[in-house]
């Protein structure tokens, strides 16, 4: 998939895969090499990976999201330090967090409102990455 991927011409790929992830494990099988490829195909575009808006779940303890965000962290910051990932990453809830709740349809997936709030988020880091 990454190498279809990496044949769009784009300026900027948007990554968001952790959540259909079943678990952490599954997105570190995926998550660096789907970046390597994309990255070794291409060095044009720049390459923005956010990480899991918030989930109702975590209130109840889970700590899938938060393992995955700090996953994606890692392989981010690896690449950047590496200089192959001139990029960005999504912090903890700054597309989608707990205090915007009504964003969630089923305290989970973000309805109209989420995304409309997930859009304003990435817009603003969009123009930054593509220096606009």
């Amino acid at each position: 998939m990454a190498r279809a991927v990496a044949e769009i011409d784009t300026a900027v790929f948007v990554l968001d895969f952790a959540q259909n992830n079943s678990d952490v494990d599954s997105l570190g099988q995926v998550c660096d090499s789907f970046i390597g490829i994309l990255r070794d195909a291409t060095l044009t575009p720049q390459i923005v990976s956010i990480t899991p808006i918030y989930a109702a779940s975590e209130e109840a303890g889970s700590q899938r999201n938060e393992q995955m965000r700090a996953l994606i962290r890692k392989v981010v910051s690896r690449r950047i330090a590496a200089g192959r990932y001139p990029s960005a990453t999504g912090g903890r809830h700054d597309l989608l967090g707990p205090s915007r709740v009504d964003g969630l349809v089923d305290g989970t997936h973000p309805n109209d409102l989420g995304f409309q709030w997930m859009a304003e988020g990435l817009a603003e880091r969009l123009r930054k990455v593509m220096g606009l």
